[in-house]
Formats: C-alpha cells, structure tokens, sequence
C-alpha cells in the first residue's frame, strides 16, 4: 500500500484444541461411611472424603478458532496494529476479542505507546466440574469435632440450592500506556501503566454454613454436611499498576557486564460482589477469599539483575525484594501482615567449546524465609495446625535450594 511508510504486515491462523477432564473416585474406605476395624483395636470412624463415586465424571470440550492480524507503520514515527481472534467453545457458545495498539516515536530515542483489548476466559473443566467431599476438624472451645464438607459443581443441584448457577467465562477490558526513552545505544528504560478490569471472575466460596446452609441441602437430599464450597462468578475485580524497567551493558576492557533493573507496583481491588440467592455476597465471598485477590500478593515488588560474560564463562545474580502483604482471618483481629522479603539466585556456569556447559547455583542464596505465623497456629496449643510459614508467601517459604548440573546442546 503506497499510502503506508512501510508495507502492511498481516497475519493469522486457525486453531482446534480439544480438551479432556476425568474425575475419578478415590478409595472405597474413604467414602462408603462404614466402621472398618483398625490394626490397633476398635475401628476406624465412619468417613466420606475424597472423591465418591458420586463425584467421579468426564468433562470434555472442543475449541476452534482463528485470528487475523494487521500492522502498519503507517509515517515514519506512527506505527499502528489490530487484531481480532474468534473461537467457539463447544459448552460456552462463541467469542470475538481485538486489540489495538499505537506507537509513537518522537525521536530516535523517545517512544510513547498504548493497546487497549479486551479478553475472554471461560472456565477451566476442573472449574467447572470437580467435586469432592473432605473432613475438617473445627475447634469449639477445647473440644476439636470432624465435620463433613463437600465441595460442589457449580452447576449441581446442591449448589443451586444454595444460589449456585453454572458458570460463566470472565470478560476483561486492558489499557496500557508506556513511554520507551533509549538514552544511549547500549540502554533502555520504559515506563508502563495498566488498567485491567474483570468481569465476573470466577472464585471459590467461603465455606458456607449455618443452619439455613444444613437445611437447604437436606431439602436437597444432603444429610450429614455441615458446609459447603462452590465456583462462583459473583465478583468483579480491577488491577491497576505500573512497572518501570531499565537495561545497561557495559562493554568492559575484560569481558561485559548487563544490568537490569525494575520496580513494579500493581493493586487489585473488588469493584463490586452480588448476592447469590438468599445468601449476601460477604457471606458467599467473605473477608479471607476478598483479601485472597486484594491483600496476599505483594504490591511492590524491586528486581536487579547482574550477568557478566567472560568468553565461555557467566555468572549471573538476581536480587528480588517483594513488598508487604497481608492474609486475611475471618475477622480483623486474625490479620498477620508480613514484611518485607528478600530472595537472591546465583548462577555460576562455562560453556566449552564441544557444546558441554557446566553450572552451579542457587535459587535463595541466602536461605530467606517468609515471617513466621503466630504461635496459635503452629504450636501445641493447636495440634491441627503445623505450618510454620504462609504458603501464600510470593517465594522462599521453602528455603535454599542448590544445585549443579551438565548439559550438552547439539
């Protein structure tokens, strides 16, 4: 095309992808709730947890789909995209997303750039179809007692007699805006901010109980559960961040040495929870799930990054810093924020000239742990409980690991 700068680029292509979900039941003495004799004497307690045959059944899904893409730098600084991407899902119907994008260079060194989309997601098989049932043992007062709690599709009629309805894909929108500044040749830094919204986010309930929750699942031929969970789309969620990212090699008279560096800040929030039946949205999406999206992932987060090459030899250095977060308790006198976390990796390796490379390392150089949870929920004083550190920790909560390897590349 005469009118553009450069000639169009365009492409596309097609794509089937057939998926497969097999849910099958687990041991007969986990589920069939019967008084099986215990090698020490007496008998084991009647149970159902796992997977019941109940519970056991095969998903499948077909998805086919195409897209087509344009992009023109249509002057010599305005460069333009588009993109548009059909698919039909066999279970959720079909869906057309797009893209578009802009970037303007100002000079050879300065860059302002900008998409916006929107996105499409339906819900996993294992979302859509795993059920399950567990024993939980809860505390009241001193006395510990098994309680019986199922985990439902959301789809199933147990659900629905609790507001649950089949699932739904979420649907996003992005916006993104990011300068690109190029100060010298061997250096880059960029700048970028996102704003991501999620419509109907699908997320697990609390674990619902209750005496209405008992009694609407004996309505529904359910005796004996004392909660229930379900996949929910009751939630819409939106992100927001920036990131800022530098380069720098330096040419050294032995060998060069790149830095990286970056720093990103993102926060999400809930924009607006819906009620399920008779059941309030705070009770089908309670403080611990909200806090689950909102407070457990760090909002800053720090990276440097050093790689030094000497002719086969590299050594490479990562230093993180993951900011605070918080876990949310089911009320706010349970909340444990934990500090700050530094994780360090070190790579150390030479590659010989026969494609033989050697390497040693280590992912948490420095063995650095997350915060330690309170006492009352790691000591004696509560014997269910006996993890010492969050499993909700961004990583490090397990410690150094070192390693050594040899690899040959043909």
């Amino acid at each position: 095309m005469d009118a553009l700068y450069k000639p169009l680029t365009v492409s596309g292509g097609v794509a089937w992808r057939g998926e497969r979900y097999q849910l099958k039941s687990g041991e007969a003495a986990a589920s069939e709730n019967r008084w099986y004799p215990h090698p020490g004497g007496g008998f084991y307690p009647p149970a159902s947890s796992g997977v019941t045959p109940g519970d056991a059944d095969t998903l499948t899904r077909s998805v086919f789909g195409g897209y087509l893409g344009l992009e023109a730098q249509i002057t010599k600084k305005l460069q333009s995209g588009v993109a548009l991407r059909s698919e039909h899902y066999s279970d959720f119907g079909s869906t057309t997303n797009g893209k578009f994008t802009l970037r303007y260079d100002f000079t050879p060194k300065i860059a302002l750039r900008g998409s916006i989309s929107s996105g499409y997601r339906a819900p996993s098989l294992v979302q859509a179809g795993f059920q399950s049932s567990g024993i939980q043992i809860v505390q009241s007062g001193s006395v510990y007692n098994a309680v019986l709690q199922r985990t439902l599709r959301a789809d199933s009629p147990e659900a629905a007699a609790l507001g649950g309805k089949a699932l739904k894909p979420e649907r996003s929108e992005n916006l993104s805006l990011g300068l690109v500044f190029r100060p010298l040749e061997d250096a880059s830094i960029t700048l970028d901010a996102y704003h991501i919204t999620v419509r109907d986010r699908i997320t697990p309930s609390e674990n619902l109980t209750g005496r209405d929750v008992e009694a609407a699942l004996i309505a529904s031929g359910i005796n004996g559960v004392n909660s229930a969970v379900f996949f929910t789309n009751v939630l819409d969620t939106r992100t927001e961040g920036i990131e800022l990212a530098g380069r720098y090699r330096f040419n050294l008279s032995v060998g060069a040495l790149e830095v990286n560096a970056g720093f990103a800040r993102t926060r999400t929030e809930v924009i607006e929870a819906r009620g399920v039946g008779s059941l309030a949205s705070s009770r089908i999406v309670g403080r611990g799930a909200l806090g689950a999206l909102e407070d457990n992932v760090p909002e800053n987060k720090f990276i440097l990054g050093l790689r030094y090459t000497l002719g086969g030899f590299q050594a490479v250095f990562n230093q993180r810093r993951y900011g605070e977060y918080t876990t949310r308790s089911t009320v706010a006198s349970g909340d444990q924020t934990f500090s700050a976390q530094w994780i360090s990796d070190l790579d150390l390796s030479y590659r010989f000239s026969q494609g033989v490379r050697v390497a040693v390392g280590a992912q948490n150089l420095f063995d650095s742990h997350p915060d330690k949870l309170p006492p009352s929920a790691n000591s004696t004083t509560n014997p269910y409980a006996i993890a010492k550190y969050s499993t909700v920790s961004p990583e490090g909560h397990q410690g150094a690991f070192y390693y050594a390897n040899l690899s040959y590349d043909f």
